[in-house]
């Protein structure tokens, strides 16, 4: 009972221009993929509060 492994880039819903191919060619989808378990795990009070510089 194999688990099939897909890459991150898929879920991430990334537009079809040059910056993305960029982002895919440079970034390990390994990282990526840490990185979005690691946001999974936070809160939504956590992701949502404003940071120090006030911009979200």
């Amino acid at each position: 009972n194999s688990l099939k492994k897909t890459s991150p880039w898929a879920s991430l819903n990334l537009p079809t221009i040059p910056a993305s191919e960029t982002l895919r060619a440079h970034v390990d989808p390994k990282e990526v993929e840490r990185a979005m378990k690691s946001l999974l795990k936070k809160s939504n009070q956590e992701l949502t509060k404003v940071d120090e510089d006030g911009d979200t």
